[in-house]
């Protein structure tokens, strides 16, 4: 007799955020849940995730959406099936994940703060810079 559907989710959601923290060790980042959250919004181009979601992610009461899934999976140098399922694949074709060192995640802290508009504002400025020979 198979265990009850609850007991699956949980187990799923636990095996999850012990990948998640796996991952986040060997890449030498924080498994901070503030730490996550502002090197994740960083790299997320949709709403910002809160910290109580990335705190979710990592004690295994929630997992976060495949959309999410991804960018975390590129931050981290591993398939998102992985970081999901903890199916067996080969890691991304990239010597290793970019770190943030201090300084940078404290300009990506403030940028966080800055108010939405503000922050699509630095974003085109950044896109205008990049677009410069």
């Amino acid at each position: 007799m198979s265990a009850p559907a609850p007991f699956h989710k949980q187990e799923a959601r636990q095996s999850f955020a012990q990948r998640l923290s796996d991952a986040l060790q060997k890449s030498g980042r924080s498994t901070s849940p503030s730490a996550l959250a502002v090197e994740f919004n960083a790299r997320f181009s949709g709403p910002q995730v809160h910290l109580s979601s990335c705190r979710k992610w990592l004690m295994g009461d929630a997992i976060p959406t495949q959309e999410k899934l991804v960018v975390l999976a590129q931050m981290l140098g591993v398939t998102a099936d992985w970081l999901r399922f903890g199916v067996a694949a080969r890691a991304m074709e990239q010597e290793s994940p970019t770190a943030f060192d201090k300084q940078e995640l404290a300009l990506l802290a403030d940028f966080a703060r800055l108010p939405l508009r503000d922050q699509q504002l630095v974003k085109q400025l950044v896109g205008v810079m990049l677009r410069i020979p």
